[in-house]
């Protein structure tokens, strides 16, 4: 899961973006139409944010976030289809199915100084393609997955000081949980340190060894918060949401090396959003028959979409979007300077995608 038009909205995408609980400093001041819905004691949920209260910066928040809403979504399910591009090089085309699910079900919570919860995120793609890795003269797969559960615990300590820590083990191949050589721990803690002026001082490190950056990768930032509608985290990773006139709003990450969101957020009525947006994504897979054995399959996108969302009764957000898919890029290594080995490269298409949260 763009870019944004005229103060538009977007949608999360893949699980890398799963990086994230980095949490923002607390404010006294937040921007009251959107905070009265989140702030409401009849809203369900076990956890609700707003533009200076979400669960971290949106270049790695969890697909279950929906970008420029407040409130979170235990369930999240999208479901996108690209249309047959040609393979540059090869007598042949591609096109794919992609579906993401995330669950996030709360075991404890006690009031906001701790809470434990168990997460669960799937994906699978359906490729439709003769496409060949050309090295290793094996078929391109016609199907890779991705299922990991974990836990995710945070606690605030007396001094206001937050510490959070997630821990996930998946297997993203084209034969899941095939064997021990196909799975991926993933570990991401943070500490958020507020200051007496409402803004705060955010650490993190992340490790996931099947990815553009196999070992951990250090974060710091500095949350600014100077007025209720605009936050910026300054550093890495590097986020701001601004509320640049009453019905438009600006949403921009970046996460190192090649991981890019930034949305255009424009509020039609209460209940509908129109939005564009841009994206740059990756991920990595580990195949099962793969020819050498260290070698991961990397993927890489970028996007730009335009869309609209609507907030339906029964606590349900719907998001539909299309859009335009270019430098689609499939490669066997462990860096991108591999990006030449096993090249799969497609040409720009069109795709459409489908979004629905649920509260309960």
């Amino acid at each position: 899961m763009s870019f944004f038009m005229l103060c538009w909205a977007p949608v999360a995408a893949g699980q890398q973006t799963q990086w994230g609980t980095l949490e923002p400093a607390d404010r006294p001041e937040i921007d009251k139409k959107i905070s009265d819905k989140s702030k409401d004691p009849n809203t369900p949920g076990w956890e609700k944010d707003d533009i200076g209260e979400s669960p971290g910066p949106i270049a790695i928040q969890t697909p279950s976030t929906f970008l420029g809403q407040a409130g979170f979504f235990p369930v999240d399910y999208s479901v996108q289809q690209t249309f047959r591009s040609k393979v540059y090089g090869q007598n042949a085309s591609m096109s794919y199915l992609r579906q993401d699910m995330d669950v996030n079900v709360p075991l404890y919570k006690q009031d906001e100084t701790w809470l434990l919860v168990f997460t669960l995120s799937m994906r699978a793609l359906n490729f439709n393609t003769t496409a060949m890795l050309p090295n290793s003269r094996v078929p391109f797969p016609k199907h890779l997955y991705d299922v990991d559960p974990g836990l995710f615990f945070r606690h605030q300590f007396e001094n206001g000081w937050i510490f959070g820590i997630e821990a996930d083990i998946g297997t993203p191949s084209d034969k899941p949980f095939h064997s021990f050589h196909e799975l991926n721990p993933f570990v991401t803690a943070y500490l958020k340190t507020p200051r007496d002026n409402g803004d705060a001082w955010l650490f993190s490190v992340f490790y996931q060894p099947v990815s553009e950056i196999p070992y951990p990768l250090p974060g710091i930032a500095y949350q600014w918060n100077p007025s209720k509608d605009l936050q910026v985290n300054i550093g890495v990773p590097f986020d701001i949401r601004w509320r640049f006139c009453e019905k438009w709003r600006l949403e921009a990450g970046y996460l190192p090396i090649r991981r890019v969101k930034s949305y255009l957020f424009y509020e039609l009525t209460d209940q509908v959003q129109l939005f564009t947006g841009f994206e740059w994504n990756n991920d990595a897979y580990l195949l099962a028959d793969r020819v050498i054995t260290d070698n991961f399959l990397f993927s890489y996108d970028k996007r730009l979409s335009i869309g609209a969302r609507w907030e339906a009764p029964l606590h349900i957000m719907l998001d539909v979007q299309g859009g335009y898919i270019f430098d689609q890029l499939y490669f066997s290594g462990r860096t991108y300077n591999d990006e030449n080995y096993d090249r799969v490269a497609v040409k720009p298409s069109a795709y459409v995608q489908l979004r629905l949260g649920l509260k309960f």
